[in-house]
């Protein structure tokens, strides 16, 4: 092969490389761009999402904070309420008996059977059947009543509560 021709292949060649190399660089460097965008596409859309997920928790921790305000006035009224009703309860009623051994024993014994033994005395065996001769006057009954009101009102109330926090949309 003469010289004159290998000198132009080996310019061709020489040239071929030099062209692949900046091909190679030129791709490499379009390849490490476009990485670097979708990088910080995904970091710009994680932020958005943990900005949304925050403001969503603050907007939950403020309802929350709002309806146990408000659970706690309301609880407070009730509590306020019921000791008024109960303090003015022998100012309407005269202490007359009106139920006998026989209805305080069937009530007491329906409260066990329910498992709410609140009230009645205890002992190592359990709670004690009243004795024979106890019995209950307009104004125990009136107190229990007036008791057991303040309680309704505020047990309505938690449920209510508990009922506003799951049914209203966060946005609310």
């Amino acid at each position: 092969m003469p010289i004159s021709l290998l000198l132009p292949i080996a310019a061709f060649l020489l040239g071929g490389l030099a062209g692949a190399a900046g091909g190679y660089r030129y791709a490499d460097a379009q390849g490490t761009a476009a990485l670097a965008e979708l990088e910080r596409q995904i970091a710009l859309r994680n932020f958005q999402a943990e900005a949304a997920l925050r403001n969503e928790l603050e907007a939950a921790h403020e309802r929350g904070n709002r309806l146990a305000g408000d659970l706690a006035r309301t609880k407070s009224r009730v509590t306020v309420r019921t000791v008024e009703v109960i303090r003015h309860v022998p100012d309407v009623t005269s202490g007359q008996r009106c139920l006998g051994p026989d209805a305080v024993r069937l009530l007491n014994g329906a409260l066990v059977a329910a498992g709410d033994g609140a009230g009645l005395p205890e002992t190592a065996g359990g709670i004690v059947d009243p004795p024979r001769s106890a019995a209950a006057s307009d104004r125990d009954v009136a107190g229990w009543i007036a008791t057991a009101a303040g309680r309704y009102r505020a047990c309505t109330a938690q449920l209510n509560a508990l009922i506003d926090w799951h049914s209203q949309s966060p946005d609310e």
